[in-house]
């Protein structure tokens, strides 16, 4: 645990040592991947079940087409599969690609972002009629950072 001068808060290190959580300005759920494949850090994840009586909830990369009600956040942390990490459903994800270039288009600081209605586990700036689920807060091709708003 230690003070971030920066955001005003103090930051927890979480389980696993990748993530940094901001008291207060931040929210997670712990969650496990169990897709047979690596999910990777900033993905639009969606609720795939529970891990028992855990408290653990299952993902998977949004799959397009299903309800909105179903989006957790966005992965906060690369997932291996079997691997337990944590989906920001409110707060900040730093450290990832928000130029949209992975998704072929062009975002910059303050873009609001959309469920993809074409890429799985995607985003999009293109008001597509579902509800806004994120913000671009500082556009990069690899060292950005994204607001995630997930109801």
């Amino acid at each position: 645990m230690q003070y971030n001068q920066t955001d005003g808060t103090v930051n927890l290190g979480m389980n696993g040592g990748q993530v940094q959580g901001s008291i207060g300005l931040e929210n997670y759920y712990r969650v496990k991947n169990q897709t047979g494949s690596t999910i990777i850090d900033g993905t639009l994840v969606m609720f795939d079940g529970t891990v028992g009586a855990s408290g653990v909830f299952k993902i998977k990369p949004w799959d397009t087409t299903s309800n909105q009600m179903y989006i957790m956040g966005l992965l906060t942390e690369t997932l291996t599969n079997g691997q337990t990490g944590f989906v920001t459903w409110h707060g900040l994800i730093k450290g990832i690609q928000s130029n949209g270039g992975n998704y072929s288009e062009t975002w910059v600081d303050g873009t609001i972002l959309y469920p993809s209605e074409t890429n799985v586990g995607g985003m999009t700036s293109v008001d597509n009629g579902l509800d806004s689920i994120a913000a671009v807060v500082l556009a990069h091709s690899s060292n950005g950072q994204i607001y995630a708003r997930c109801k």
